[in-house]
Order: C-alpha cells, then sequence, then structure tokens
C-alpha cells in the first residue's frame, strides 16, 4: 500500500515561515524526479531543500528528508549502473540466483518497495553457508589449498554514526551520506601500510545497492559524492575495470548469506581460483554490513 504524504507536506509547509525560514515553492514530483530537482538547489539560487516521503510501510516511517544546496544525490539511472555492473559477469559457478544480465527496462519497471529502491535494490532471500578456517601463517603453508593471508583487519565505527540506517535522522552532515566505514577504512589501510591505489578487487558488503555506492567513497576508491561517475564510467566492472567489485555477484546476485560469500571470493581471488578472476591480484578488500555500529573489513593478501 502507498501512503500519501499530502498531511506532511502541509505541515512542513505550514511549519517552515514560523521556524524563520522562507519558503521558496512547493510542489509534487514523481520518483524519478526527486532527485533531479534536487540537484537544482544551487541554480535556483536556494540554501536547501526537504523531500517528504511518503512511499514507507509502516506509515510511522514516513518523514522529511532535508537536503543542503551543493549536495550530490545519485539518480536511478547510476544506481542501476551498480547493479548492472555486478550482475554482468559471468556466473559459471552456477551456485548463482541472478546469473541473467539485468535489463535496464526490468529495473525500472519493478515494485518499487522503499522510494527510491525497488525489487532489485534489496538482497534475496537465500538459504546457505561458508566455512572458513583461519589459522597461523606457519600452519597455513601444510595444508592443501594455497593461504590467503590476512594484512590487516579493522572493527568499530563512529559514535557519530550510531544506529545509522536504523535511526538516521540525528546522524551529522558530514556523516549522513556514508556507509558507516569511514574510521574502519583509515585504520585498515593504516594498519596494512597500503591505500586504495594498491587494491585489486573489492567485495564490498550489498544488502541495499546504495551502500556499496557509499563504500566506495568511504574506501577512497572516489570522491565524497562521486561514487555514481565513477560506477557509471565502468570501473567496477570485471575484466577491464580499474577496481572490480563483487565478481562472485554479491548479496544481490548470488546469495544472501550475510556476507560470508564474499570472504569465500576474497580468498578465491588471492589464490587465483575465482569464477570471474582479477588478473594478478595480490590485495582484496572484504567489507562488513554497513549498518548500525560496529562495521568491520579485512585486507587479504597474496604474501604473508
Amino acid at each position: 500500500m502507498r501512503v500519501e504524504p499530502e498531511a506532511l507536506l502541509r505541515e512542513l509547509a505550514d511549519g517552515e515561515p514560523h521556524s524563520g525560514a522562507e519558503l521558496a515553492r512547493e510542489f509534487g514530483v514523481t520518483r524519478a524526479a526527486i532527485w533531479k530537482t534536487m540537484q537544482k538547489l544551487a541554480h535556483w539560487g536556494l540554501d536547501g531543500g526537504a523531500t517528504v516521503t511518503g512511499s514507507h510501510n509502516p506509515v510511522s516511517d514516513n518523514g522529511v528528508k532535508m537536503v543542503h544546496s551543493g549536495a550530490a544525490p545519485l539518480t536511478e539511472e547510476e544506481i542501476q549502473g551498480l547493479l548492472a555492473a555486478i550482475r554482468d559477469g559471468r556466473f559459471e559457478r552456477g551456485d548463482g540466483r541472478r546469473t541473467h544480465r539485468d535489463p535496464r527496462e526490468e529495473y525500472f519497471a519493478a515494485r518499487m518497495i522503499s522510494d527510491p529502491l525497488c525489487l532489485f535494490d534489496y538482497t534475496m532471500e537465500s538459504d546457505g553457508a561458508v566455512a572458513v578456517i583461519t589459522t597461523s601463517a606457519d600452519r597455513a603453508k601444510d595444508l592443501r589449498q594455497p593461504p590467503a593471508y590476512i594484512l590487516s583487519s579493522a572493527h568499530g565505527g563512529s559514535g557519530r554514526w550510531g544506529p545509522a540506517i536504523f535511526r538516521y535522522f540525528q546522524v551529522p552532515d558530514d556523516e549522513f551520506a556514508s556507509s558507516g566505514h569511514r574510521p574502519v577504512a583509515k585504520r585498515l589501510f593504516e594498519m596494512a601500510g597500503v591505500t586504495p591505489a594498491d587494491v585489486d578487487v573489492a567485495l564490498l558488503y550489498d544488502h541495499f545497492s546504495p551502500m556499496v555506492l557509499m563504500q566506495l567513497e568511504d574506501y577512497g576508491f572516489c570522491g565524497i559524492g562521486e561514487a555514481g561517475p565513477f560506477v557509471e564510467a565502468g570501473n567496477i566492472r570485471w575484466p577491464n575495470g580499474s577496481l572490480p567489485v563483487n565478481t562472485h555477484g554479491g548479496n544481490l546476485s548470488e546469495a544472501y548469506i550475510i556476507g560470508m560469500t564474499h570472504v569465500r571470493e576474497g580468498v578465491e581471488q588471492i589464490r587465483g581460483s575465482a569464477v570471474n578472476q582479477v588478473e594478478g591480484a595480490e590485495v582484496a578488500l572484504v567489507t562488513g554490513g554497513p549498518a548500525s555500529i560496529p562495521t568491520s573489513s579485512v585486507l587479504f593478501t597474496k604474501d604473508a
């Protein structure tokens, strides 16, 4: 059921003048036009804007999203570009669920779940299991399979990020458009003595598609607000992108086993046995779910 937001819009319009703010204009737009409208704030000479959300269930989850001038919202095309890049791979192993290429028409025609995210922006219901053996570097040398060594790992987050996507209305501006991984990413690279440029393949936790875009920014693979163009330019595509992402299909296209398939893929990329192998991969990044703190990540490497 779609709940119309007229009451919220009316309250917002009535309340703004009482707060000392000048209400420039109010109008209704479609889902596809919301982000384009917000991008024109600076063009109109406005300091900010508000989007009234009226598509959530339960109704209590509806609300008002405040956007400041200069923000860089993602377009539907940029979000869809992420999904296309992940699903464009050839999943020859055969244990993935969505193994066909997902055309734009299918994405844009999909059922809306929570505006602006549609059916394909969410993970699938999956059953499965992944086992991981962790041992010392000395012991690993005698095992049957080549090991993937842990270069560094980090676990935690920013207190300002707090409960994040579950209670996001009080998150400060500089933390709002984030996956919550920025302090974890900083610590991870410091411990390893490497930079984002040293990462050959990234397995980014993808329970919701926009969170991958935010992680690309939080880990320094592109600037803040630049993930959309970064993806559209083909950078995360296998095999020719500068940073192939979720080469196994990820939560969105292989299976949602709470991110453990990402760990398996990271190990296989380092071993050189992955389905969509990144040539010469020596450093693999694996991240844990961007949600409330703590978040986590690990770097795998070929050499001890």
